[in-house]
């Protein structure tokens, strides 16, 4: 079984280089990226909108982010990682720099995933 990371899509040239998967769950992945993605762990497109256009604060899109990860619970999001990762090293990337707000964040903090 492989190891699980959460990162950011300006951090590829790093995971490569240790022979960690990139797997996005970013809503939007850029136009550039033709790697594996788990959408079903991204946030809603309104809610990311919302959030996005200053609309609701950081605070309200964490709030409905755990509760769509809740919702799921950890089982299904697990099965979800483990069916995506077969057995490989993999890192769950989004766009935000580490010390930025995201999704990610909101979702290693309630599977006990670090940040690479």
């Amino acid at each position: 079984m492989g190891k699980v990371y959460t990162s950011y899509f300006g951090n590829l040239a790093k995971l490569k280089e240790k022979g960690i998967v990139p797997i996005s769950i970013a809503l939007f992945p850029p136009k550039w990226y033709a790697g594996e993605e788990l959408r079903d762990l991204a946030p809603d497109v309104t809610i990311f909108s919302a959030f996005k256009e200053n609309i609701i604060t950081e605070e309200r899109f964490r709030r409905f982010y755990q509760h769509k990860i809740r919702k799921m619970g950890r089982e299904k999001i697990r099965q979800l990682i483990d069916g995506a990762a077969q057995g490989r090293d993999i890192a769950l990337i989004c766009f935000e720099h580490p010390d930025r707000p995201c999704h990610r964040h909101i979702l290693g903090k309630y599977m006990g995933i670090e940040e690479f």
